[in-house]
């Protein structure tokens, strides 16, 4: 009886850790306490949470993601064109294949992002930070921009 116990307990116990460690839907992010899908109508999240997030393929365009911190989300052939990632955290995201045309990348951290074969045409770099960043022609840079 005592073991049938103990191991309904830790069966239960591994199924709340199960619950509690379950990655988060891809494309919602937390901002300021409320919640936004950036793949729905609204695809606006400033400062948001996105952090991990498989946005692949998705349609950002002229989304507002200004301070969002994207780190690890995989965006492989995702459309930013026209979107402001002012300020983004971009470190070790998956940009390739993406379309960036016209966006704003000024500020943002490029930290072992990979822009392999996206189209940055017309993209704003201002004091974006560099480092061990693919460009879209393959060449590994730490700055100047791609």
């Amino acid at each position: 009886m005592h073991r049938l116990i103990s191991v309904r307990l830790l069966a239960g116990f591994a199924l709340l850790l199960g619950l509690t460690a379950a990655p988060a839907m891809p494309g919602w992010a937390q901002q300021e306490g409320n919640s936004c899908d950036v793949e729905g109508e609204n695809k606006n999240c400033p400062n948001g949470n996105l952090a991990n997030a498989n946005l692949a393929g998705a349609d950002l365009a002229s989304a507002n993601l200004s301070g969002t911190d994207l780190r690890g989300a995989n965006l492989q052939g995702a459309i930013l064109t026209d979107a402001n990632l002012q300020g983004a955290n971009l470190q070790d995201v998956d940009l390739s294949s993406a379309t960036l045309t016209r966006a704003n990348l000024s500020n943002a951290v490029l930290i072992r992002t990979n822009l392999y074969d996206a189209d940055i045409s017309e993209v704003a770099f201002e004091g974006a930070k560099f480092q061990g960043t693919i460009c879209s022609d393959g060449h590994v840079t730490d700055g100047p921009p791609c």
